[in-house]
């Protein structure tokens, strides 16, 4: 409960009451002395209730006041009972001329100060209205108990509040002067760390556009001579075989042949003194105000450096890469000293870690690279071989399969009834064999770029008809049905028709392997736009069809619908990759549509030419 209670916050009392509580009961005790001397000593009860209001009534409404709710509203309302009880004052001494002029003068100005001049007039207006009024009820008596010492008392009361009234001017005002040059430096701040986060955020912009350091590393340069003087900016890497440190890049005002020398030193990590390694080794900055009181730029290639490079102040930073040092940046002045505080150098850290990020991008991506090129090599080595092997695989199946025909044909004619279906099984494996064979190829050549395009002028619309005479005995196998669409303005066109004949046979026959005692469905059709004629030859069919994910990888080398699919219907999975290839070689697209249960549809658009 105790904590509790303490955590609870304090009440806030408004200003208008804290400030004015002192000025205010000194006002009301000297200017009640001053009433009182200007009051009958034969009306007792008048002089007690004006000591009363000028000793008790200040502190007992400030107590009172700073226990309620709304302080603001009691405080400003103050000065209104204020204008009230000196105009009672006035009443109460008759109109005594000293009191007349003190007290509007203490209730008003003071109104005014506090409420503005609208409600300080405000309240000048109540107490003429209240004196008016007590006219009605008491005689005046402007000068009949005047004396000099309460003018002169009443003088030095209006002068005391003048003062006060002069020093609360001058506070007010000098906070107010200071608080505008808080504001200024404020704003300063702020606009330099709104340049700052600009400048930061153009580098990261540029870490996250570009792979060239030296870009990156102008950029940064650029950035932070804006606040700080650097003439010199380095990097070294950390050589662990020989646990030293190399200096990679250099940018600043310096002689390509100085370049060159430099580019040959080596720190070796022995020189525990020098600003380079002990960066590394502290992997925290390392900065020097004055390099001639350094030691350890007095001795080996240190030294050597300093000698070339004659900085007058420079500072280090580790360039840290998952928790490890990979080397150092400097930052060096040779002209000048420059000074630096620990929160200059936390900012300028910010600028290393983007180059540290440039760094690492730049190590990914050639990293990156020389795995793609080895495994484009690898990949390109495998393909050239299958390629180069095309004839040595399928001489031998060629003889395995016209062999196995000759045997069956003799078997026939001997009467060998028992041997004609192992002589059968032997040549349709073989030509399964050979299919698989030529699929393989086919994809290696398109690999190796052994795959050209061989233009011929034929007639489309029989083109296509001897390409669904082939694929006819395929839809009978399955019970499906089978219709054609096929444009009468086809006519003739140049094209490769061996390639052509592949790629619709391939979709005509996935059709008939996938659909039971359903629909295949052909469509061709011919437009023309932007001056180039297209054939579009669609196949549809109301089969398995596939799943969205099924139809993603559909057209990746070696990949079929699912594993079920492959073991159900059999096949390698290269014949729509293929396809596809071929189509792009053309100089058109293969394209599918299908959903699962529903059936698919595949569209194949290659230009073709005009037939000569």
């Amino acid at each position: 409960m105790n904590d509790v209670a303490e955590s609870k916050p304090e009440k806030q009392i408004h200003p208008a009451l804290i400030r004015s509580n002192g000025p205010r009961a000194l006002t009301y005790m000297l200017g009640s002395l001053l009433a009182v001397s200007s009051i009958s000593p034969e009306r007792h009860l008048a002089i007690y209730i004006v000591l009363f209001f000028g000793f008790i009534y200040p502190t007992l409404f400030f107590q009172i006041a700073i226990r309620m709710k709304n302080t603001r509203v009691i405080g400003m309302a103050a000065y209104w009972v204020d204008a009230v009880l000196w105009s009672l004052a006035i009443i109460a001494t008759h109109y005594s001329i000293v009191i007349l002029l003190v007290a509007p003068q203490l209730s008003v100005i003071s109104s005014i100060l506090m409420l503005g001049v609208r409600l300080g007039l405000g309240s000048l207006v109540l107490m003429a209205a209240i004196l008016l009024a007590g006219l009605q009820f008491v005689t005046v008596e402007l000068t009949e108990r005047f004396f000099i010492a309460q003018g002169v008392y009443g003088w030095l009361l209006i002068m005391a509040f003048m003062f006060y009234i002069a020093l609360l001017v001058n506070r007010t005002t000098r906070n107010f002067v200071k608080a505008r040059h808080q504001l200024q430096d404020k704003n300063k701040q702020i606009t330099m760390k709104t340049e700052q986060l600009a400048s930061i955020s153009e580098v990261a912009k540029l870490v996250n556009s570009t792979l060239d350091i030296d870009e990156v590393m102008k950029t940064v340069m650029e950035q932070l001579n804006r606040e700080f003087d650097f003439t010199l900016m380095a990097i070294m890497f950390l050589d662990k075989e020989n646990e030293a440190l190399y200096l990679d890049r250099l940018r600043g005002d310096v002689s390509e042949e100085l370049m060159e020398m430099l580019l040959g030193l080596q720190i070796p990590l022995t020189e525990k003194e020098s600003a380079f390694t002990i960066a590394i080794s502290s992997k925290a900055p390392y900065y020097i105000s004055d390099v001639s009181r350094d030691t350890g730029a007095a001795e080996g290639v240190s030294a050597k450096i300093y000698q070339r490079i004659p900085a007058k102040s420079l500072i280090t930073f580790p360039l840290i890469k998952d928790g490890e040092a990979l080397g150092v940046l400097t930052f060096a002045n040779t002209e000048k000293h420059f000074a630096l505080e620990a929160e200059d150098i936390n900012h300028i850290g910010r600028y290393v870690t983007y180059i540290v990020s440039a760094l690492r991008n730049a190590n990914d991506y050639r990293e990156i690279q020389e795995a793609r090129a080895a495994a484009d090599d690898a990949n390109k080595a495998k393909s050239q071989f299958l390629a180069n092997m095309s004839h040595e695989l399928r001489t031998p199946m060629n003889a395995v399969i016209g062999y196995s025909e000759m045997l069956e044909e003799e078997a026939e004619d001997r009467g060998l009834d028992d041997l004609v279906p192992d002589l059968q099984k032997i040549r349709n494996a073989g030509g399964h064999l050979l299919d698989l064979i030529n699929d393989v190829l086919d994809l290696s050549k398109i690999e190796a770029d052994k795959i050209e395009l061989y233009e011929e002028t034929c007639n489309t619309e029989e083109l296509l008809a001897g390409i669904v005479t082939t694929a006819m005995p395929l839809f009978n196998k399955n019970n499906n049905r089978f219709e054609t669409e096929i444009d009468e303005q086809l006519g003739e066109a140049a094209l490769d028709r061996t390639k052509v004949s592949q790629v619709i046979l391939n979709l005509l026959s996935n059709a008939a392997k996938f659909t039971s005692e359903g629909l295949v469905r052909l469509t061709a059709t011919s437009t023309k736009q932007d001056d180039t004629n297209w054939l579009t030859v669609s196949v549809a069919d109301s089969g398995i069809g596939m799943t969205a994910e099924q139809l993603e990888r559909i057209f990746d080398p070696f990949s079929q619908a699912g594993a079920s699919t492959t073991r159900e219907f059999g096949g390698t999975g290269l014949g729509l990759s293929i396809s596809r290839k071929f189509c792009e070689l053309m100089g058109g697209t293969l394209t599918a549509e299908s959903r699962e249960n529903e059936g698919s549809t595949f569209t194949m658009r290659i230009p073709v030419k005009d037939g000569v």
